[in-house]
């Protein structure tokens, strides 16, 4: 009997990566092979796994989930992984960009042998008739090229990987809990505190110091200002990219809690909602600040006295957010807390002042 591991991806690297490490800094190419073997080694014998999209990023740090993996794992023989990535294409390269190849990806992911994106379905329908159990995620969009991997999907009726994979994206590994920490310090930064970014040109190097996105506001003259600031700074710092797509809002649009035209001029004495984080190295962060707009940068005593209140209701809750505590316990714990302190600073339930921020919604 054995277990089978199918990976989709589509492997595009720069030709000089090299196999010590992932595509990402920091997380070596050995931690992603032991989260490989670690979800075979839980899966039934006899299993197949295929692997795509956020799953297949987890698994393998392979950032595009357009070709696939396959990885065997043997019975008392230890196992096998095959990669399935595009053939190198000069003529496709010289418009997009260089591709890694198979021959470059089996080296560079750590697996066994490489094949052509072109034979997957070909393999994986051959593996699947000896296989226990599958695994896999359907796609809710299919294209027209991937027909023919949605009718092995659907003869097979596989089992859901997602589930899986997140038992152990539960606990983190040091090299992750770094990674969370850095992409969590350049959202801070650049949020909050002026970022001394260092620059080599010419072999002359300098200092210079970036305004964070607060000072920023002082001059700023719209919402969508503030987010390209708060993304170039993340970016000179080394983000790849924002977490997702930002809320900035001003005034009355912060009552709308996936507010993300950001497209309205910004008003002094008023203060704006920024709901902001960066991507670095495949860790997101996700951080949310109020402050106020306009050459000042001083809150109105109402302002003031709002946020204090909500400050000090933050610092309490953070306080009861210990490792000793049991997860799902103390969520459930935390929240009746923040709804009892909310209520205590405000004199007001939380039901009443959700309610009144729907009707300053509807008076617009």
């Amino acid at each position: 009997m054995f277990k089978f591991k199918i990976w989709s991806t589509s492997a595009r690297l720069a030709p000089t990566s090299t196999r010590t490490w992932g595509t990402h800094p920091g997380i070596q190419a050995s931690e992603y092979a032991g989260r490989r073997k670690r979800l075979m080694d839980s899966l039934p014998t006899g299993s197949v796994v295929l692997c795509s999209a956020a799953e297949l990023k987890y698994m393998s740090s392979i950032t595009n989930s357009v070709n696939p993996l396959i990885s065997e794992d043997l019975q008392r023989q230890g196992h096998k992984t095959y990669l399935f990535v595009k053939d190198k294409d000069p003529y496709d390269e010289l418009w997009h960009g260089p591709r890694t190849g198979v021959q470059q990806s089996v080296k560079i992911f750590a697996a066994d042998e490489g094949f052509s994106i072109e034979v997957l379905c070909k393999i994986l329908d051959l593996v699947l008739k000896d296989a226990n159990h599958f695994f896999a995620d359907v796609p809710s969009q299919v294209a027209d090229s991937e027909v023919t991997m949605m009718s092995i999907l659907e003869r097979h009726k596989p089992r859901s990987l997602h589930k899986e994979v997140m038992k152990l994206r539960k606990i983190k590994s040091l090299a992750e809990r770094i990674a969370m920490r850095k992409a969590a310090d350049v959202s801070g930064t650049s949020h909050a505190k002026a970022v001394p970014v260092y620059l080599d040109s010419l072999s002359n190097v300098f200092t210079r110091r970036l305004d964070q996105t607060m000072r920023f506001a002082k001059s700023a003259e719209t919402e969508a200002q503030l987010a390209a600031h708060f993304e170039y700074v993340c970016a000179l710092q080394g983000a790849q990219r924002p977490a997702y797509v930002p809320v900035v809002a001003r005034g009355a649009n912060a009552l709308a809690i996936h507010y993300t035209n950001n497209d309205c001029r910004l008003r002094e004495g008023e203060m704006v909602l920024m709901d902001a984080g960066c991507e670095l190295n495949g860790y997101a962060s996700d951080i949310t600040r109020t402050f106020p707009v306009g050459p000042s940068g001083q809150f109105t005593p109402p302002q003031r006295e709002l946020y204090a209140s909500i400050l000090e209701v933050q610092k309490k809750l953070i306080l009861m957010c210990t490792e000793q505590r049991e997860l799902y316990a103390s969520i459930l714990e935390v929240q009746k807390k923040l709804i009892l302190m909310c209520t205590e600073e405000s004199k007001e339930s939380m039901n009443s002042l959700h309610n009144q921020s729907v009707d300053l919604l509807k008076r617009r």
